[in-house]
C-alpha cells in the first residue's frame, strides 16, 4: 500500500525534472530505502576505491567513517559482517 502511494505520488511528479539526489531523499523521505543499508553500501564501495589506491586497512576505515559521518566500527561491520551487501 505505501509502495503504491509512493508510485502514485512520483508518478505525479513525473513533470518536474528531479535530480538523482531529489529522487533518492524522496524514497528515503517515503520509506522505500533502508538508509542503513545504503550507508553500508557506501562504506564498502569507498573503503574499496581507497584500498585499491593504497591505503592500509585501517587508513582506509578511518577516512571512510570521516567521510560518511559514522564510526569506525559501523564502516568495519558493513566490510566484514554484511557481505551481501
Amino acid at each position: 500500500m505505501q509502495l503504491l502511494r509512493a508510485e502514485t505520488e512520483l508518478m505525479n511528479k513525473a513533470d518536474e525534472f528531479l535530480t538523482p539526489r531529489q529522487f533518492f531523499a524522496f524514497l528515503l523521505e517515503k520509506g522505500l530505502l533502508n538508509s542503513k543499508r545504503v550507508n553500508m553500501y557506501a562504506a564498502k564501495k569507498i573503503y574499496g576505491k581507497l584500498i585499491e589506491k593504497g591505503y592500509k586497512k585501517m587508513d582506509a576505515i578511518t577516512h571512510t567513517a570521516e567521510m560518511l559521518c559514522l564510526s569506525e566500527d559501523s564502516i568495519q561491520e558493513a566490510i566484514y559482517r554484511h557481505k551481501d551487501i
